[in-house]
């Protein structure tokens, strides 16, 4: 069984088949006595010598053979050219997974003293371990989570208006008011609204930071926006998970009962 490679497309058959075109075109111009092919019609060219017409419609059959064969050496180049491409770009994803995967796994070795990734990957996991790679992936998954929830900060309360350079201008002087006399700079952090736009609800803003330290600051520091006129309506929590979230919400809901039924008390939440 034999394998046929197809051609592949370059340039100078492109060139060459062009310029085949362009003989032709002169030839049939010069069958009908004219100067360009927008003059020439039937009448014209039932003058010609009938053996010269043979010849060019020869010439053309063979300039319409190669350009049909051109056109498909094309077609499969690019398309080559694509699988190629995709390939390679799954290759960087995967690279990139893999290395992001391994920066995490080597942050949680190293807190828990843990072989490092390198190490799991060569040996394998434990035949005594009733982990699996799934179960292994998880957690790294879980804990990138964690990871990047411990360096963001979620904004309650901030009025919407459209366009993200609002968003940003105002997050911006949110911070800086919250952990004044220091500032925040605006390289640090990224930050965007949660969820779709509605009229009857202003979305959270999430602020990611480029480090734990900065949100750390800035939850800190956010009792500072009370004595703000433009945002002591404004609110900041840490980036909690769903389930925390909703325990937080029940936690809330306690404290307003209590402070209905014990109003002469002082009731807080702690740690905010």
């Amino acid at each position: 069984m034999s394998n046929t490679s197809k051609p592949e497309f370059n340039l100078s058959d492109l060139y060459r088949v062009e310029d085949d075109m362009d003989s032709v075109v002169k030839s049939v111009m010069e069958l009908g006595g004219c100067d360009s092919m927008s003059d020439l019609d039937r009448s014209l060219l039932k003058h010609a010598n009938k053996g010269a017409i043979v010849h060019v419609v020869s010439e053309l059959i063979r300039v319409v053979d190669r350009s049909s064969k051109l056109l498909k050496s094309a077609a499969c180049t690019i398309n080559a050219h694509q699988c190629d491409q995709i390939a390679s770009q799954k290759r960087m994803m995967q690279t990139q997974e893999e290395r992001r995967e391994e920066n995490v796994y080597n942050v949680i070795a190293g807190r828990a003293n843990l072989k490092s990734y390198s190490d799991v990957v060569k040996k394998g996991l434990p035949t005594n371990s009733s982990s699996t790679l799934q179960k292994q992936k998880g957690s790294i998954y879980s804990a990138a989570k964690e990871e990047e929830r411990d360096r963001c900060v979620v904004v309650f309360g901030l009025p919407e208006e459209d366009g993200d350079e609002y968003v940003v201008n105002n997050v911006g002087t949110l911070l800086n008011e919250a952990v004044s006399p220091r500032s925040i700079d605006r390289k640090s952090y990224s930050c965007h609204r949660i969820g779709k736009r509605r009229s009857d609800v202003t979305r959270l803003v999430r602020v990611c930071f480029s480090d734990r330290v900065s949100a750390n600051t800035v939850l800190c520091s956010k009792g500072n926006l009370k004595t703000s006129e433009r945002f002591k309506k404004v609110f900041i929590s840490p980036d909690r998970t769903p389930a925390e979230r909703e325990e937080r919400r029940k936690l809330v809901l306690a404290l307003k009962d209590k402070i209905n039924i014990e109003p002469h008390m002082f009731h807080y939440l702690k740690d905010g």
